[in-house]
């Protein structure tokens, strides 16, 4: 435990180079964003210490407005962010109910067109099946008529076959008289 500790102390120290001049010691160290005049560096007792001396308030009030400015201009961008992001989604339902209403319409008239369609060809099944009928009443007519005429040629031949064979007979069988 005693190891990590110190780990953590020496992590958070900064880079420090001190080297030794005719005339004493020289140090030089990182430290990022602070300004010379705010550090102050000592030596006690064989001992190199060092304290940052606050930042001075008309450097704090000038960092504090720098925050401010920044974190009104992210609250104005995620507003402008926010306002887009509705806007298209407004567009975006809009443009999914015109669709909608386009498609129903369509189909409403397409589904007329299919009625008419379909009422139209009703229409001409049941005039197919009047001319239908009508052909099987002339054939049956035609049928009957033929049957009929046929029949009268019938009896017309079975006469004169009757009448050749009467005919034949006479010619053939000796006279009694």
């Amino acid at each position: 435990m005693r190891g990590s500790v110190q780990k953590a102390a020496f992590s958070r120290m900064p880079a420090v180079d001190v080297t030794e001049t005719g005339k004493g010691s020289k140090v030089v160290a990182e430290l990022p964003g602070m300004d010379e005049k705010n550090i102050e560096v000592k030596i006690a007792n064989g001992m190199l210490t060092g304290n940052r001396n606050p930042v001075a308030p008309r450097e704090f009030s000038l960092v504090k407005a720098y925050f401010d400015t920044v974190g009104k201009q992210i609250e104005q961008q995620q507003a402008t962010f926010r306002d887009v992001a509705a806007a298209q989604i407004k567009a975006s339902h809009e443009a999914a109910d015109k669709l909608h209403d386009s498609a129903v319409k369509m189909a409403a008239a397409k589904l007329a067109e299919l009625d008419a369609t379909v009422k139209e060809m009703k229409t001409q099944a049941f005039e197919a099946e009047a001319r239908l009928q009508k052909l099987r009443q002339a054939r049956d007519e035609s049928w009957s008529a033929l049957s009929a005429a046929l029949a009268g040629s019938r009896k017309a031949f079975n006469r004169a076959n009757q009448a050749l064979w009467d005919a034949f007979k006479r010619a053939t069988s000796p006279s009694l008289g």
